[in-house]
């Protein structure tokens, strides 16, 4: 079952059932606001893979863990076409074969519309939450493939407010203090998102390095 899909990261939980195609899986989704287009580009994140046992729940109603088979190695992050065809990542095509009968595959799955590449690490583990104000520096922000771009070089804004693209707002949330990054949005993080539709190709891939100054 996979319900949702965000333009920020949501996890939600994606089985996999004898047969069942991962990717109609994927899109097939209830969109918490505008529904994206065919050729829309996604970054996907699956972790904590586990199998489930189908039926024989006696009286809880509940499934058991089936601890018998080793869970199929998946990959941590890879990008996503919607409404390809073709293989999202190696090894899909195997995944029904691994599953064992009467088992059902069950994988966090979070969709997001950012990669983000550490240029250096800060410090602690703290993370902000929605509400607090972060401020960021900004900086070599272009076009992927095509030219450079004018942006704030400090940026002030309240995490979760929709107050900046939402493939920024994502990514900060999980920066820690002095970390450096390089950002790649994907239109659906950045100018493709509702309400950023500012003048800008709403196709474009953002890139951009952001270094969080801090947050109140």
């Amino acid at each position: 079952m996979l319900s949702v899909l965000s333009q920020i990261s949501i996890v939600v939980v994606c089985m996999f059932a004898g047969s069942s195609s991962f990717l109609e899986m994927l899109e097939a989704q209830c969109w918490p606001a505008e529904l994206p287009s065919k050729g829309e580009r996604v970054v996907v994140r699956l972790s904590n893979p586990r199998f489930e046992q189908l039926g024989g729940t006696g009286g809880s109603g509940e499934s058991t863990p089936a601890v018998s088979a080793q869970v199929p190695v998946l990959p941590g992050l890879f990008e996503h076409t919607l409404g390809s065809l073709g293989v999202t990542f190696a090894g899909l095509e195997q995944l029904p074969r691994e599953v064992p009968a009467q088992a059902a595959l069950l994988v966090d799955v979070e969709c997001r519309g950012f990669w983000a590449k550490t240029q250096r690490v800060g410090l602690g583990n703290d993370r902000q939450q929605p509400g607090h104000v972060a401020v960021v520096r900004l900086s070599d922000c272009c076009i992927e493939g095509g030219d450079p771009i004018q942006m704030p070089e400090v940026v002030r804004f309240s995490v979760g407010s929709n107050e900046v693209l939402p493939g920024l707002d994502a990514a900060v949330r999980e920066m820690v203090l002095q970390e450096c990054c390089e950002l790649r949005l994907l239109p659906m993080g950045a100018f493709r998102a509702r309400g950023f539709q500012m003048g800008m190709r709403q196709d474009a891939t953002l890139k951009l390095n952001v270094e969080l100054l801090g947050w109140l």
